[in-house]
């Protein structure tokens, strides 16, 4: 989670985070297309890309169904067929909420961090009462992640996490798979 938090958080996700953000307030369509095909693109393995999308797409519906503005129906029309990737989605989300930017990008480091810890207590011997320890223990990270994540320049992210994506592309081969990635 650490090195995940540090190279795919801090100087992708996040940054892509606050861009779409940043995109809700002009509400600049071109932009948001083009940060969509971004982030698309700096997801290495079709896994991560796909799993991304899904979440994008679910996130969008159900912002949909809560959220009654012209602009999220807008955006689930125009990628209707291909779906947009979560830290756009949620990006952009909090943005027509007026969430605070650094407050949503907290809640994004902190769901996607809460995701693999509890992926883990699936996977492994790991009870509840130690996936919250690890949660607890990673605070600084998270926090320091969140930070850098905020002032990082969009054009220079970077999603440099080797170890991740080689295990995603040999998940993508298994014959028995335990989590849809």
């Amino acid at each position: 989670a650490t090195s995940y938090l540090k190279t795919t958080i801090s100087r992708c996700e996040g940054p892509i985070l606050c861009e779409a953000y940043r995109l809700s307030e002009s509400w600049d369509m071109e932009g948001i297309e083009a940060l969509e095909e971004l982030s698309c693109a700096c997801k290495v393995t079709k896994e991560s890309r796909e799993s991304s999308l899904r979440m994008g797409k679910a996130f969008l519906r159900i912002i949909s169904d809560v959220f009654e503005d012209e602009r999220v129906d807008i955006l689930k029309n125009r990628f209707r067929t291909n779906g947009m990737t979560y830290p756009v989605v949620f990006g952009l989300a909090c943005g027509f909420l007026e969430v605070e930017k650094d407050e949503a990008l907290r809640a994004f480091v902190f769901s996607t961090v809460n995701g693999l810890v509890q992926s883990a207590v699936k996977l492994i011997p790991l009870g509840n009462t130690e996936a919250q320890k690890i949660l607890m223990e990673l605070q600084n990270e998270m926090e320091a992640s969140t930070q850098e994540a905020l002032v990082w320049p969009i054009d220079n992210i970077s999603n440099f996490c080797p170890g991740f994506d080689i295990a995603s592309i040999q998940h993508e081969t298994l014959p028995v798979r335990l989590y849809m990635s």
